[in-house]
């Protein structure tokens, strides 16, 4: 006589990241797993183990370390995101009162003396007049406005 399971069965003492481990949930992909997936995935294994045969206590181990190392790289990528913010407000400051040339939000030429800086969302800009400029679009910066040419938006 034969019995069908209708549930999977489950090898005790293997891993549930044997298929994949991603270290951070990414907005940008809901397929991958983020530390609440793992904190469930975890749960729900010791839940579900053989009391005669529980989990192997190396490979808990291994997993509750796995969890600890992914919560400090969540905290580390958090630190870094800030510390580039930072960073990128400071260059952008630095600007202040420096001529520049570059490319402004709307697509049109910039010469001009930067007159303030800015972060938006994640991205700094500059100002030339009333004018916003993507950092990443100034092309040259001169401590003289008289080094660049004319002043100005240019069309």
């Amino acid at each position: 006589m034969s019995t069908v399971s209708s549930t999977p069965s489950v090898s005790q003492g293997t891993s549930i990241f044997s298929s994949r481990t991603t270290p951070v949930k990414n907005a940008a992909d809901p397929g991958e797993l983020g530390k609440d997936d793992f904190m469930k995935l975890m749960l729900a294994q010791l839940q579900h183990q053989d009391p005669l045969k529980p989990m192997d206590d190396q490979a808990f181990i291994t997993q509750v370390a796995q969890f600890q190392t992914l919560d400090q790289m969540s905290a580390m990528n958090k630190a870094i995101t800030a510390l580039l913010a930072t960073q990128q407000l400071a260059e952008a400051s630095a600007m202040i009162g420096r001529a520049i040339t570059g490319v402004s939000v709307g697509g049109d030429e910039v010469v001009g003396t930067v007159t303030a800086a800015t972060v938006q969302g994640k991205t700094p800009l500059v100002y030339v007049g009333s004018t916003p400029v993507k950092l990443e679009n100034v092309t040259s910066v001169a401590i003289d406005p008289n080094a660049l040419g004319n002043v100005g938006v240019l069309a």
